[in-house]
C-alpha cells in the first residue's frame, strides 16, 4: 500500500496516517521463499534421512539458504521428521552380585560425643 501510494506523497506522511514506523516502508524481505526452502530440505533429507537439525541447516546454508535453528527446527517439524531424545539412565550399582552382604553395625547405636564413629567405604 505504502509503494502505490509513495508516487503521490511523502513517505513520512503515509506512515504517520497509517501509524506505523517509517522503517516498514523501507522494508525489503530477505528470507527465503518458504515453499522453495521446504523442498530443499526435503530433497536433503530424502539423501540422508538421519540428519538432524544442525546438519540439515548446514546442508541447506550450503545450497544457498541460510537458516538458523529455529527455522530448521520448525521444518523438520512440518515435515514429521522431528525426533525426540530419550534420556539414557546409566547404571552405576549393581547390587545382584554374589557377594554377601555385611549388616549395618552401627545402625541402632546411640553416638553421645563426637569421633565415637568413623563410616569409610572400600570400593
Amino acid at each position: 500500500m505504502i509503494q502505490q501510494l509513495k508516487a503521490d506523497y511523502p513517505v513520512k506522511a503515509i506512515c504517520t496516517a497509517l501509524n506505523g514506523p517509517i522503517s516498514t516502508a523501507y522494508y525489503q524481505s530477505v528470507g527465503a521463499d518458504e515453499r522453495s526452502l521446504g523442498m530443499a530440505a526435503e530433497q536433503i533429507l530424502l539423501r540422508f534421512p538421519f540428519y538432524g537439525y544442525r546438519k540439515l541447516g548446514k546442508a541447506l546454508a550450503r545450497q544457498g539458504y541460510p537458516v538458523g535453528e529455529h527455522v530448521t527446527r520448525r521444518l523438520l517439524r512440518q515435515l514429521g521428521m522431528s525426533r525426540s531424545v530419550g534420556q539414557v539412565r546409566v547404571q552405576t550399582t549393581d547390587s545382584h552380585h554374589p557377594h554377601r552382604r555385611y549388616p549395618n553395625r552401627i545402625k541402632g547405636l546411640k553416638r553421645s560425643a563426637p569421633d565415637q564413629v568413623w563410616v569409610a567405604e572400600v570400593a
